[in-house]
């Protein structure tokens, strides 16, 4: 269970997390068994504030993590629970806010975490569609993927800086891709959901893979109905995403080691792709590195790998190019793969998505030109694809 809090005193927080977690005979404890909760819940997690620097207040790093520090003192520990305490970090590309808020709050956290969303565009109020978009909005969501890395890199440094017993974990607890609100959404925040989203997706957990030893927790912002959800629901119909199949198909990496890849990659280029606004919104902060010149290409082939405790390979694949398919090799030194098999996710278009209609549109389907020989898994990645491949 995860507790968060954005307003009240701070003896009205310390009710709350006693009313949770004691398991006493105190007033609180005793309030909680007459509504109907005879044991205490186990709190794990517990996050001071939500989004500071803007909604959830408007406020400077500064003074944010002073009264981090003044509320994070009232999150106790009652009856053996022990609670992680997280200070809540920045939205996007903000280094300074980063930066002064773990220098400041480093003492009284347990956990840092970090907001990024994607937008195909520059702009909060023109973000573009989910649907029928040009290759170039494509070409965006994954090159503003991609960056999440050298944002992660940037914050790990610090935390490296001010913790290098490494005591604090970097979590990345709201991701995920933002598009405008299509007209016959039932919601604000509704939107459909296409292998775009699964692609980057994938992305996002090869980047969060290479970074686990501080990345603990990546929590894609919604689960249901909201944003890029996993499961879209609609009367007494439910339908699964492309993204929900990606999490499913990554179940492989689950509790394995993780293993370091060198990935020789080709260029995937976007001749349409354009490039980003001299002067972006204020509020958009997922631009690129202002310390590198703008690019219209990036990686076509991402891949992630790990080892299970009885010895199975688990690889996943990712092709961001949405028109080129490429020959993979995947070779472990010293290994002898004796078979293989796995899964794809791929579409003819690129904003191909299930509906209630057709809700099997978009799902995973066995690979058949996988191969191992020697100590080698050869296989041909398609377009605009997500592959998860195991080995022994």
């Amino acid at each position: 269970m995860a507790g968060n809090v954005g307003s009240g005193t701070v003896e009205e927080m310390r009710e709350w997390v006693e009313y949770m977690t004691s398991d006493s005979n105190s007033t609180l404890a005793q309030m909680r068994r007459m509504n109907g909760r005879e044991k205490p819940w186990r709190v794990k997690y517990f996050g001071v504030g939500n989004e500071n620097w803007g909604c959830g207040g408007n406020m400077t790093a500064e003074y944010y993590s002073d009264l981090y520090r003044r509320y994070a003192t009232y999150v106790r520990n009652f009856s053996g629970n022990h609670i992680t305490k997280v200070a809540n970090g920045p939205s996007g590309r903000d280094v300074p806010f980063m930066d002064t808020l773990v220098r400041n709050a480093h003492k009284q956290a347990d956990a840092f975490s970090m907001h990024y969303y994607v937008l195909p565009g520059a702009d909060w109020n023109a973000k573009g569609d989910a649907l029928n978009f040009p290759e170039s909005e494509w070409f965006s969501v994954m090159q503003q993927t991609y960056q999440v890395e050298d944002l992660i890199k940037d914050y790990i440094a610090i935390l490296d800086e001010v913790d290098p017993n490494r005591r604090l974990d970097l979590y990345v607890d709201e991701w995920g891709t933002w598009y405008d609100q299509a007209p016959d959404a039932p919601s604000a925040l509704y939107q459909q959901n296409t292998i775009r989203d699964a692609v980057s997706a994938a992305l996002f957990f090869h980047i969060f893979h290479e970074h686990a030893d501080r990345i603990t927790m990546g929590n894609i912002a919604q689960v249901v109905n909201v944003l890029q959800a996993m499961i879209l629901t609609r009367d007494d119909r439910m339908l699964l995403t492309p993204t929900y199949h990606v999490f499913e198909m990554y179940k492989i990496h689950q509790g394995a080691k993780h293993i370091p890849l060198d990935v020789n990659s080709p260029a995937y280029t976007c001749t349409t792709a354009n490039a980003p606004p001299t002067n972006p919104s204020a509020s958009f902060k997922t631009d690129a590195n202002p310390d590198k010149l703008w690019s219209n290409q990036v990686d076509a082939i991402s891949a992630s790998a790990s080892l299970t405790a009885d010895g199975t390979i688990n690889v996943s694949l990712v092709n961001a190019s949405p028109t080129e398919s490429y020959p993979v090799e995947l070779a472990f030194e010293g290994l002898e793969l004796t078979k293989a098999h796995g899964r794809v996710l791929s579409a003819q278009r690129i904003d191909a998505h299930n509906t209630f209609d057709d809700p099997e549109a978009v799902q995973p389907q066995v690979i058949r030109n996988l191969k191992t020989v020697a100590d080698t898994i050869q296989i041909t990645i398609p377009p605009a694809s997500v592959s998860a491949v195991t080995a022994h």
